[in-house]
């Protein structure tokens, strides 16, 4: 069984803009079935892997001319393998003014390779495929985020609210395979096959680092540090590697689609704002089982930062098959005052808290009414995200919601 996937559309309406598309994604998040439905609609016409050993072999051999032999409406599967046509490529996009010519993609991020981020930078639309949503859990199209700068307030679902287990969603994650197939004992077989996978053999063909030994405790780590400002001179001591090393790791980590770093927002009023990026995974059933353990028995302070980083996932998903442009961030000043997200849309400014409580109380506003002054007129709304079923408007725009309207028509 398969679900549809909410970023398709929106890689057909680039297809016929764009004469590169390249979708990017962690490995088994569901990037090959949807090209191959891409395919079916006739978006592309072919479908070539480099996991083919003859194809990997024609291509690595002379990959200019393996470029230039290439049909119209092609899409090359598994590119960070060959990352030499990666130049044939960038001279064919200078060369044509056809869109819609090749569909690129990887189960690694292939701008992480020097070569590629110097040659393609610019010339081609990347799309991201995350594991799924909970809309797609439920067949449902989410629009929640979209509709915070398209519409002046936020309203309540049509439909009554689907409330869920938000425990077993964040322990299982989203990848396809395991949502599909696995039940709570049979997919940590899965994930220690996936960590294993992406340590010992993605990592290996990507980087040039001497061993990946200090990868899985590197990872650990970073489980302790999830949603909080990242200290790299700290991890690197705890982890007992230089702080090169510790870089050149992290590196590898975020082009593999295991963590991503949210960078702070920044504004002309004030020079006392934290300037550290905040880590989480890409991946809240690969989060817990790194920790070796279930949500609902984890102690409250690293239970609401995964609560947080499974929120904030949902909310990138959404982002990732927007219509509009929609960039994110996170506020925090010297003195600590926080908000988890801050999503920026043309000059429209929607600050956002993310708490695993019942209640909302006025400590829960401090952050947004803070933020709300720095940014000034661009300030449109404010929210906290809670675990309660209240939904109510606190103050002018600023709203207490129930994190089920996320997925709620």
């Amino acid at each position: 069984m398969s679900k549809s996937r909410q970023l398709q559309k929106r890689i057909q309406e680039s297809a016929k803009r764009s004469r590169v598309i390249s979708l990017v994604g962690p490995r088994q998040c569901g990037k090959t079935t949807l090209t191959k439905l891409l395919i079916q609609n006739k978006t592309f016409k072919h479908y070539i892997t480099f996991d083919n050993l003859t194809e990997l072999d024609l291509a690595q051999t002379d990959p200019q001319a393996y470029v230039q032999a290439l049909g119209f409406a092609t899409v090359i599967d598994e590119v960070q393998r060959v990352p030499e046509i990666l130049l044939p490529v960038k001279c064919f996009i200078d060369e044509t003014n056809k869109p819609g010519h090749l569909l690129l993609t990887g189960s690694s991020n292939i701008f992480f390779l020097p070569e590629v981020s110097e040659s393609l930078a610019g010339r081609i639309t990347i799309k991201t495929l995350y594991p799924f949503s909970m809309g797609e859990k439920r067949g449902v199209n989410e629009d929640f985020v979209e509709n915070l700068f398209l519409k002046s307030k936020i309203m309540k679902p049509l439909k009554p609210l689907s409330r869920v287990n938000l425990g077993d969603e964040i322990d299982k994650g989203g990848f396809p395979e395991v949502y599909l197939k696995y039940n709570k004992t049979t997919k940590i077989e899965w994930f220690k096959g996936y960590i294993e996978s992406l340590i010992y053999k993605d990592a290996r063909e990507l980087s040039n680092i001497d061993g990946v030994k200090h990868l899985p405790l590197i990872l650990r780590l970073l489980t302790e540090r999830i949603a909080t400002p990242f200290n790299a001179s700290n991890l690197a001591r705890e982890a007992g590697v230089p702080l090169s090393t510790l870089n050149r790791y992290i590196g590898l980590l975020e082009a593999l689609y295991l963590i991503m770093f949210l960078k702070p927002w920044f504004s002309n009023k004030s020079k006392r704002l934290v300037k550290s990026p905040k880590p989480y995974f890409f991946d809240t059933g690969v989060l817990g089982y790194l920790r070796g353990n279930s949500y609902h028995k984890e102690p409250p302070k690293i239970g609401g930062h995964i609560f947080e980083n499974f929120i904030i996932l949902e909310i990138l998903k959404q982002i990732s098959f927007s219509k509009l442009n929609i960039n994110y961030y996170y506020y925090r000043t010297q003195k600590g005052t926080e908000v988890d997200l801050v999503l920026e849309h043309e000059n429209s400014l929607v600050a956002i808290e993310i708490k695993s409580l019942k209640k909302v109380g006025s400590d829960e506003l401090k952050g947004i009414l803070e933020f709300k002054e720095q940014a000034g007129k661009n300030f449109s709304k404010g929210l906290v995200f809670y675990q309660g079923s209240e939904f109510r408007e606190i103050y002018p725009n600023i709203y207490q919601v129930p994190v089920e309207y996320l997925w709620s028509t």
